[in-house]
């Protein structure tokens, strides 16, 4: 009885430790599944002389946070011919805040969607970002594991739980 009971209990724990919150973004842009509910923040602010809206949703946990936003520029938005510049900026502009220089890109894909996945890593953390940019929305992810990079298989399991609908 003592084992059938404990056997329960760690089905019940894995179950719970394997779980994941869908989350539909409110602007209907995005399917993520997060471990846990994201926080949501929307955020005005001007990017080239534009007026943008920035929403960002973002999970901390004890051993690793999540980080999703994006931003839909207006269709007069000239992002210009070379596709790899913009992600390139944008990984720049992402990695600057933590003090480091983003790495060399590998190409990645969401869906049919094509981006780029940047990886850098310090004595804090490493932190594994993905960027694309499709029919005018930045989209950025950021995966920080605290000491370390997340393992291949959870950072797999998380960026295959997201869903572009542009």
């Amino acid at each position: 009885m003592k084992v059938y009971l404990t056997g329960i209990i760690m089905l019940l724990f894995a179950g719970a430790v394997s779980s994941q919150v869908v989350f539909n973004a409110p602007t209907g842009n995005l399917i993520i599944a997060f471990p846990d509910t994201p926080t949501v923040q929307k955020q005005e602010m001007e990017v080239t002389e534009m007026d943008v809206v920035m929403y960002s949703y973002s999970l901390s946990l004890d051993t690793a946070s999540y980080f999703v936003s994006e931003v839909t520029y207006p269709t007069s938005f000239d992002a210009g011919s070379d596709m790899h510049a913009v992600l390139d900026r944008a990984a720049s502009g992402f990695f600057e805040e933590f003090d480091m220089v983003s790495s060399a890109a590998t190409t990645v894909y969401c869906g049919s969607i094509e981006g780029a996945e940047y990886k850098q890593k310090n004595e804090m953390f490493g932190i594994t970002y993905r960027v694309f940019f499709w029919k005018n929305t930045l989209i950025q992810i950021g995966v920080m594991g605290y000491g370390d990079y997340l393992s291949d298989s959870d950072l797999r399991k998380f960026f295959s739980g997201i869903k572009i609908n542009l």
